[in-house]
């Protein structure tokens, strides 16, 4: 039988793999384990203070951020993010701010790298902070500094926001000069950014790609990406949207459904590693009006791309008898796979099972491509 874990062991679980993820290069379980078991959780117990938290405690972090480094509300299929957006376009519209657009939206490029906050005076970087537990970030000033620019213009003094990534391509050449290479870029940046005793020239394979201008009284997201950029950062990927207040969340040349399809196709050919995307409203007064809550803020949505496929360690074998023939099916702890969450895989016959030599213990890809049944690809 499937493993039947309790409220305090996936609480327990899910509070290690934050502390590996966000402080270490090592993390325990991939994105999609990690969104399958806050799912379950979420589902048995959803006043869990796990819910509440945002990034992992550093017990380095020393400075305070001027504006709390929140996480993001997920969505986890396409009829979310759909859902999501009507319902604050229908809030937007109410505010009586129709001056901004309330059913314009901008979807921008999620990096799967770590969030940095850089503070700059006169044009000077001062500051660079790691975004931490979202309260409370690590000093990484001196790492920043052979990354990102250390004097722009002398006129800005202000806060901006941003990820630390590694492209697929530097992360090959970072590999070729360390006796013990980086599994990916994910873990290429925590290394990076949290062993002290990283060598400066190895820093300079790592980019800084701005998302955020705090300390500008722009009206629109779309004119702080323009400001950063002239400024010489960077900046995330956005595509702009009209959406409207029905189910679908879809309305102008270029709906949101056709966005999503975009980012899809584009995910494996993208510079950089993603993770989905964010949506939030183009109008900044919008965003800030909506407020947040103590773990997100309301006015964006991190949406996830599908997974078509998860690592999972096969539990047990059991046999479906049909009216024909007797089947095996593999039995194992469930995971998200492309928007659907799973925990039974066929594995055809006996003589598919000798074949591909499955046992019981054995760590396998599961694909589920296109939402047909899922099945087992290789060993892991």
């Amino acid at each position: 039988m499937p493993e039947i874990i309790t409220i305090v062991d996936m609480e327990r679980r899910l509070m290690e793999a934050k502390e590996a993820y966000y402080n270490s290069a090592n993390p325990i379980m991939t994105d999609n384990e990690y969104d399958t078991l806050e799912e379950r959780l979420r589902k048995s117990y959803p006043q869990s203070s796990v819910f509440k938290m945002v990034g992992a405690k550093d017990f380095n972090a020393t400075f305070k951020h001027t504006v709390p480094m929140l996480s993001q509300e997920k969505a986890l299929s396409d009829k979310d993010a759909f859902e999501w957006t009507s319902k604050r376009c229908r809030e937007f519209s109410q505010m009586d701010m129709a001056n901004h657009m309330p059913n314009h939206f901008v979807a921008s490029t999620k990096l799967d790298g770590m969030s940095m906050s850089l503070h700059y005076e006169n044009g000077i970087l001062i500051r660079a902070i790691a975004r931490g537990d979202g309260e409370f970030g690590s000093d990484k000033t001196i790492k920043l500094r052979h990354i990102v620019p250390s004097a722009i213009d002398p006129d800005f003094t202000g806060e901006i926001r941003g990820e630390v990534a590694l492209s697929g391509e530097n992360l090959a050449e970072l590999n070729k000069i360390l006796p013990q290479p980086y599994q990916n870029p994910r873990n290429g940046v925590a290394g990076l950014m949290n062993d002290e005793s990283v060598y400066p020239e190895r820093l300079k394979f790592a980019d800084f790609i701005a998302f955020a201008l705090l300390s500008e009284e722009n009206d629109f997201f779309s004119e702080d990406m323009s400001k950063l950029a002239t400024m010489g950062f960077s900046t995330v990927f956005f595509m702009r949207f009209v959406a409207d207040e029905n189910s679908e969340g879809n309305s102008g040349s270029f709906p949101l459904a056709d966005v999503l399809s975009a980012y899809k196709a584009a995910r494996e050919t993208y510079k950089y590693p993603l993770d989905g995307i964010v949506i939030r409203p183009n109008s900044n007064r919008l965003y800030k009006a909506i407020g947040r809550t103590s773990h997100h803020p309301k006015g964006s949505l991190a949406w996830k791309f599908p997974a078509e496929s998860a690592v999972i360690t096969l539990k047990a074998i059991e046999w479906s008898c049909g009216s024909r023939d007797i089947t095996p099916v593999g039995i194992f702890d469930p995971v998200t796979i492309d928007g659907a969450i799973i925990s039974r895989v066929s594995l055809k016959s006996v003589k598919n099972m000798v074949e591909k030599d499955i046992r019981i213990g054995e760590r396998y890809e599961v694909v589920r491509s296109g939402g047909v049944i899922p099945w087992l690809k290789q060993k892991a």
